[in-house]
C-alpha cells in the first residue's frame, strides 16, 4: 500500500467515524507508514495495486472499468486483466490502529473466496453464495479478473487516479468480511477469520509482488 492510499484511508475514516475513532486512525497511519518502510517485498513507490476490494461495505476499485456479461448479471470482470500472480492482505484493527499485511505470489495463478456476513438482531449471518475472485481465460488468449457476487454492485464515488472506476455494493444492510480464503496454485495461500472491529483492503497484481 502506498502512502496515497494510506491518506485516502484515512479521509474515508473521516467521514464514517467519531472524532475517537478518528484520533485512532491517525495512529494507524503512523504504524502502517513505518510497516511500509519494513516489508521487503513492497512495490515501487507511486504504483498502485490495478485492483482493490474493501469491506466495511463492499467496495471494489479498479483502473479499467468493471464488464458485466448480460447473461451473467452477478458477474463483474476486468477484462485482458491477465493471471492473478499477487494478493496483498491488509488487516487492520480499528479499535487498536493495529495493522498487518499478508503478501501472496504464484506466477500460476492466485484465487480468493470472500464469506460475506450481514448483522442482525441475533449476531452475524452468512451471506451466500461466496464471493469468488478468478483468472479465468476469455475468448481469446488472454485472462480476465472475474468477480462473481450475489449482491447487485454499482458505479458510484468519484474517480481516483490510477483506478478511476469504483462500484460500490446497493444494499443497505450492515455487512462485513467473515472470512477471506486466498489460495495460491502452488499450494500455498490462508484463510483470515475476521473478528470484530477488524477492516480489510485485498490488492490484486497481475505481477509478482
Amino acid at each position: 500500500m502506498n502512502t496515497t492510499d494510506l491518506i485516502e484511508r484515512v479521509e474515508e475514516e473521516f467521514d464514517s467515524k467519531s472524532v475517537a475513532i478518528i484520533g485512532v486512525g491517525l495512529v494507524a497511519l503512523g504504524f502502517l507508514l513505518t510497516l511500509r518502510k519494513r516489508m521487503s517485498r513492497d512495490v515501487e513507490e507511486g504504483e498502485l495495486p490495478p485492483i482493490i476490494i474493501k469491506s466495511g461495505s463492499f467496495v471494489v476499485e479498479s483502473d479499467v472499468d468493471l464488464y458485466q456479461p448480460p447473461q451473467s448479471p452477478n458477474t463483474y470482470k476486468r477484462r485482458g486483466f491477465g493471471e492473478i500472480r499477487g494478493v496483498r492482505v491488509f488487516v487492520t484493527n480499528e479499535i487498536t490502529g493495529r495493522a498487518k499485511s499478508y503478501d501472496f505470489d504464484d506466477r500460476n495463478g492466485i484465487e480468493v473466496d470472500i464469506r460475506l456476513q450481514k448483522h442482525t438482531p441475533s449476531g452475524w449471518i452468512d451471506i451466500n453464495p461466496l464471493v469468488t475472485i478468478r483468472s479465468e481465460t476469455n475468448s481469446g488468449t488472454t485472462k480476465d479478473f472475474v468477480l462473481t457476487i450475489g449482491k447487485k454492485i454499482s458505479k458510484k464515488g468519484h474517480p481516483k487516479p490510477g483506478r478511476r472506476y469504483r462500484y460500490v455494493d446497493d444494499d443497505s444492510d450492515n455487512i462485513r468480511f467473515g472470512q477471506i480464503v486466498v489460495r495460491e496454485n502452488d499450494g500455498g495461500g490462508m484463510p483470515f477469520v475476521s473478528k470484530d472491529s477488524e477492516d480489510y483492503i485485498i490488492a490484486f497484481y497481475n505481477y509478482l509482488i
